[in-house]
């Protein structure tokens, strides 16, 4: 009688073996997971924006991400850099959207690499043409509030800041 229990039992590990090795918890989890489209891309986008947001000093900053003066380079995300080793007046951190600054720079035979959006969450623009608040332009996406700073700018850091 024993056989007879044991050997249907021996059979139905031997067809389980040769059909499909059997797939752990997550891995069915993942597959049911990428089932559902919607869910599936939304999370894709999702960890999209929070690499841009996490990118967003590179995508949305006041200060050029590389500047090129007299052979040498210049990291104003990364470093510090006093406006009189640029040949200005001031020994104060250099304002790089001062047309004095820009004019001189380029007069030098130097160049500017800018990001995409050239405000911070917190800078304003001191040479707005419309009154603030301001309607989207090339320089504003989104526009300005009313102390014209860039909207574009704030959304992507305050995104940053919802999403960690």
């Amino acid at each position: 009688m024993s056989s007879i229990a044991i050997a249907p039992f021996e059979e139905a590990q031997s067809v389980a073996a040769t059909t499909s090795p059997t797939k752990t918890m997550n891995q069915r989890r993942w597959e049911n997971f990428k089932k559902n489209r919607r869910g599936f891309y939304s999370c894709w986008i999702l960890l999209g924006l929070f690499a841009l947001s996490m990118a967003s000093e590179l995508v949305a900053n006041d200060k050029p991400l590389i500047l090129s003066l007299h052979g040498e380079w210049y990291f104003p995300v990364l470093f510090t850099y006093t406006e009189t080793e640029f040949g200005g007046r001031f020994p104060t951190e250099a304002v790089y959207k001062d047309p004095y600054l820009i004019d001189l720079i380029e007069s030098e035979g130097g160049w500017m690499l800018w990001p995409l959006i050239r405000f911070t969450n917190n800078s304003l623009d001191m040479f707005i043409i419309d009154a603030a608040p301001a309607p989207p332009s090339a320089d504003h996406i989104f526009g300005t509030d009313d102390s014209s700073q860039d909207v574009f700018a704030k959304a992507i850091y305050g995104f940053r800041l919802s999403i960690i």
